[in-house]
This record gives C-alpha cells, structure tokens and sequence, in this order.
C-alpha cells in the first residue's frame, strides 16, 4: 500500500465522518424543533426507525424475489 492510497483512503473517511457529524446536528436541531412544537421527539424518532426497518425488509425481499425469478 503506498502513502498515496492511505492518504486516499483516510481523506475519504474523515470526508464522511465529517458528513456524519452535519447529519447528527441537523437530526438534533429536527427532534428540538418537534419539542418546541408540542411534539413528542422519541415517537418521532421511533416511526423513523420502523420506518426504516420497513425499508430494509422491503429490499432484502426484492432482492429474494429477484433471486427466485
């Protein structure tokens, strides 16, 4: 591996590490808005996750089906 690659390869990282770090902040500031309008953040961060879920589940059961097919 040269030090090019490394360099690459951490620059990369950091790159979404960062990206990850603006998306947390923006969920916090999202769920703080939802507080401050009577709403309660914890539901609305559980709809997500099942939402989420169902997502997933959807795919990976197209990918089955495609597989069947």
């Amino acid at each position: 591996m040269t030090n090019a690659s490394l360099k690459s390869f951490v620059d990369r990282l950091f790159e979404r590490e960062t990206e990850k770090r603006s998306v947390a902040q923006d969920c916090r500031e999202i769920k703080t808005e939802a507080k401050a309008a009577g709403l309660n953040p914890a539901a609305i961060a559980r709809i997500v996750k099942d939402k989420l879920r169902d997502a997933e589940k959807a795919a990976k059961e197209a990918e089955i089906t495609e597989t069947v097919e």
